[in-house]
């Protein structure tokens, strides 16, 4: 997944998390945005059911662990909204996730 950056119309400023699955990335995530105050939250695996993942794990972390394999267009696109200053719709529930100075996200 790339997220580009543009100095002139970008106005958020992503901070990614990433560990294992159980490592406390959810956790993390909410008390940073929590702590930051002007922050909204992005969690990758909300963004499961539109996410192509590598067909085996195993062999893609022996190949590397090239994020590139993971095809994810909702949640890019989402990011990139969120970072351009427009409101984003979350996948699981519906609601409204508004833009703000930072995007804290998660990703395994």
């Amino acid at each position: 997944m790339e997220v580009t950056v543009n100095a002139a119309t970008d106005t958020g400023f992503v901070i990614g998390i990433s560990a294992v699955g159980g490592g406390g990335k959810t956790t993390l995530v909410r008390r940073v945005a929590e702590l930051l105050g002007d922050a909204v939250t992005v969690h990758f695996d909300d963004y499961d059911d539109s996410i192509i993942h590598p067909e085996n794990s195993q062999t893609w972390l022996m190949e590397g662990a090239d994020y590139n394999v993971y095809k994810t267009p909702v949640l890019t696109s989402d990011l990139q909204s969120l970072k351009m200053g427009s409101q984003i719709t979350s996948p699981v529930d519906g609601s409204k996730a508004s833009p703000a100075k930072y995007i804290v996200f998660d990703a395994p």
